[in-house]
C-alpha cells in the first residue's frame, strides 16, 4: 500500500462484521464487541441506516427504532469501524509539529528533562514564565515547594577555582547598568558583590561576612571594627541617619538582647528638641543642647567626673580656656560656678574689666599631721603650726615648688610658727602605695596585691590648712572679748586662738564681735585669714 509523507506504524486492527436476520418484530441485537452509535455502520437489506435516527448502540447492544423486515437469510449487517490496536510512536528521526498538546507523563527532550507529577513551567498570555506556579506575577516567577523557595546558580568551572557567577541587568538597548556577582575563590568561599552604574563596584560582602560600601577590601581594616566599612578612602565620606521630624536617630552598642543589654552604650539625636545624647551603662550621661550648652551626668566614686589631659612633656601644653561674658569684659561675668551635690551654690569665679574675683574664697596649704592624727584629722578651725616642711616627689626626687608642711596643733601663745587653720582632709588624693594588679608583669617573689611602688613617708596623710580668704578660727576668751578688726594669734591652749593683745604673728583678722563668758570658753570666730605681724589697736 502506498503512502503520502512518512510511512506510519501498522497500528490498526482488521474490520469486524456482525450479521443478523430480521423477523419483523425484534429490535435489539447483541454485537460481538462493544461499540458506540457512531462506531459502527449498519445495513438492512443492503441499505445503510442513519445513526441515532434508525438505530443506537450502547455497549454490545444494537437497538433499532423499528424492527427490521423478516428474511429467510441474513439481511442485517454491522461493520465495526477500525480501532487502534496500539499507540503510534512518532519517528525520532522526524520533527513534530502541532498547534497544541498535553503530555500526560514524564518526557525528555533536548534541554528539558521533566519528571514532575504536576505542571512545572507555565508561560501565560503575557509571556510571563512561572516555575512552580501557574499564575506568574512577573517576567519570571519562581515558587518553591511547601515553605521553601530556592534558585541555584552553579558555575561550570572546576570546584575550588576562581570562578565567577553573574546576574546582569541591562537597559532596553542591551547596555549593562547593574550586576550582582559571586566570586567563588580558590577555597570555595564566595564573596557577594554589587555593582552599579554599569560595572562599578558599590558594595560587597566578603567570605567572613564583613561588609564594604565603597571599598572592596573590608577585611583590611582593624579586626575589631571591620564588620561594616564605609568609604573609598578618597575625598569626603559619610553616613546619614534620616529620621522623622520629632523622632529619634539612634546608634546603639549592645552586649545582649534583653533590658539595657540592648543599649549599654548609645548615641541618640532627638529631633523634637535638637539635642544630642551620649549614653554609657544603659543611661544617658552627656546631653548637648541645640544652643551648644552641655550637661555631663556622672556617678563615680573616689575620682573626678572629668579629666582633661594635654600631655606632651613640654610647658607649651596648655589646659583649659573659658571664654564667656561681654566682649569688653564690662559688668560681672561668671566663668565658673561651684555647687554642692544637691545643687546649692558654694562659690564663683567671675571677672570684670580685667579683674578676676573669687567668692567665697579660701586658699589652703597641703599639710600632713602626726601619725596619731592623720586618719581622724582635727576640728575645723583648729590652729596648726609648722613642725617641718617636705616636698612632693616626682620620679623619686623632690619637686622644685612642691612644698608641703608637716604640722601639729599650736603649742603655745603668740607662736611665730603658726601656719593656718585646719579645714579638712584630702585623703582621697593622698599619696598611696601602688599595688601589683593582674595587668602588671609581676616579678618573682611578688603577687597581685603586693606593693609595687611605696607611697612614701607621708602616704595616706594629706590634709589642708586655710591660709587666705574667708573662714573661721576656734578662739577662747584668754585675752578677753574679740571685736571686729582684732588680730587672732595662738593662745596657751593647744590648737586654739585668742585676741592678740600685743605685737605678734597672727593668722587672721576677726570679722565679728564675739563675747566669752570665761577665759576657757571657745567659739568659732569668723575671720579673714592671713599670716602677718600685727600691732593691736590703741583706741
Amino acid at each position: 500500500m502506498g503512502y503520502l509523507g512518512n510511512e506510519p506504524t501498522s497500528n490498526f486492527a482488521s474490520v469486524t462484521k456482525d450479521s443478523f436476520s430480521g423477523d419483523g418484530s425484534t429490535t435489539a441485537f447483541t454485537l460481538s464487541k462493544a461499540s458506540t452509535t457512531n462506531g459502527v455502520a449498519v445495513f438492512v437489506e443492503n441499505v445503510r441506516q442513519e445513526p441515532t435516527t434508525a438505530y443506537a448502540v450502547s455497549g454490545t447492544t444494537l437497538t433499532f427504532t423499528a424492527a427490521p423486515v423478516s428474511s429467510s437469510g441474513n439481511n442485517i449487517y454491522v461493520l465495526h469501524h477500525n480501532a487502534p490496536a496500539s499507540t503510534a510512536i512518532h519517528s525520532a528521526a522526524q520533527p513534530l509539529t502541532a498547534t497544541s498538546g498535553t503530555f500526560t507523563g514524564a518526557f525528555t527532550s533536548l534541554g528539558i528533562d521533566d519528571n514532575a507529577n504536576a505542571t512545572s513551567i507555565t508561560i501565560d498570555t503575557d509571556e510571563f514564565v512561572g516555575v512552580g506556579t501557574t499564575s506568574p506575577d512577573g517576567t519570571l516567577h519562581v515558587k518553591g515547594i511547601s515553605d521553601h523557595g530556592r534558585i541555584v546558580l552553579e558555575s561550570g568551572g572546576t570546584s575550588g577555582s576562581n570562578n565567577n557567577m553573574f546576574m546582569q541587568f541591562h537597559n532596553h538597548g542591551g547596555t549593562e547598568i547593574a550586576q550582582i556577582a559571586i566570586e567563588e575563590g580558590a577555597s570555595n568561599e564566595g564573596q557577594l558583590i554589587f555593582k552599579t552604574g554599569g560595572t562599578t563596584e558599590a558594595a560587597r560582602i566578603d567570605k567572613d561576612g564583613n561588609v564594604g560600601i565603597g571599598t572592596n577590601t573590608p577585611a583590611s581594616f582593624e579586626t575589631d571594627a571591620r564588620n561594616l566599612v564605609v568609604g573609598t578612602g578618597s575625598g569626603s565620606e559619610g553616613m546619614t541617619l534620616y529620621s522623622g521630624n520629632g523622632s529619634y536617630g539612634n546608634i546603639y552598642f549592645a552586649d545582649g538582647t534583653s533590658g539595657s543589654e540592648q543599649y549599654q552604650g548609645f548615641v541618640t539625636y532627638n529631633h523634637s528638641n535638637n539635642r544630642l545624647g551620649l549614653g554609657t551603662g544603659g543611661t544617658q550621661k552627656v546631653t548637648v543642647y541645640s544652643e551648644g550648652r552641655m550637661d555631663v551626668l556622672a556617678d563615680f566614686t573616689d575620682d573626678y567626673a572629668a579629666h582633661i589631659k594635654n600631655d606632651g612633656n613640654n610647658s607649651n601644653r596648655y589646659g583649659v580656656i573659658i571664654s564667656c561674658g561681654a566682649d569688653d569684659a564690662s559688668g560681672t561675668n561668671y566663668s565658673l560656678a561651684i555647687y554642692d551635690g544637691d545643687g546649692t551654690a558654694q562659690g564663683y569665679i567671675s571677672y570684670s574689666s580685667g579683674t578676676v574675683s573669687y567668692g567665697a574664697f579660701t586658699a589652703h596649704h597641703e599639710i600632713s599631721l602626726p601619725n596619731a592624727d592623720k586618719s581622724s584629722g582635727y576640728d575645723y578651725g583648729t590652729l596648726v603650726e609648722i613642725d617641718k616642711i617636705y616636698y612632693m616627689q616626682k620620679n623619686g626626687s623632690d619637686t622644685e615648688r612642691g612644698i608641703r608642711y608637716l604640722v601639729k596643733k599650736s603649742q603655745g601663745a603668740y607662736s611665730r610658727k603658726v601656719l593656718g587653720a585646719y579645714c579638712g582632709d584630702m585623703l582621697a588624693v593622698a599619696d598611696k602605695d601602688i599595688l601589683y594588679t593582674e595587668e602588671d608583669t609581676i616579678p618573682d617573689g611578688k603577687k597581685v596585691g603586693d606593693v609595687k611602688t611605696d607611697g612614701g613617708t607621708y602616704k595616706n596623710n594629706l590634709h589642708q590648712a586655710a591660709v587666705l580668704g574667708d573662714g573661721h578660727i576656734i578662739c577662747n576668751g584668754e585675752k578677753g572679748n574679740i571685736s571686729i578688726g582684732d588680730g587672732i594669734c595662738t593662745s596657751s591652749t593647744e590648737g586654739v586662738g585668742m585676741k592678740a593683745d600685743k605685737m605678734t604673728m597672727i593668722i587672721g583678722i576677726a570679722q565679728e564681735d564675739v563675747t566669752f563668758s570665761s577665759a576657757s570658753e571657745t567659739k568659732l570666730v569668723p575671720v579673714q585669714y592671713g599670716v602677718r605681724q600685727f600691732t593691736p589697736w590703741t583706741d
